[in-house]
């Protein structure tokens, strides 16, 4: 579907932007990654806003 042909886009976009950036791209992604641990909801939290 077409659907699968954009993702494939992007996934090849995103991969064209990551092997140009390098390895700053992957500790840039880690702290991001851990900045955003923090705001994630456990799954108790997330079925009590579902009820």
């Amino acid at each position: 579907t077409s659907r699968i042909a954009h993702l494939v886009v992007i996934d090849v976009l995103a991969m064209g932007v990551a092997m140009a950036r390098g390895p700053s791209l992957v500790n840039h992604l880690k702290s991001v990654k851990r900045s955003l641990r923090s705001l994630r909801l456990s799954p108790k939290s997330v079925k009590a806003l579902d009820d």
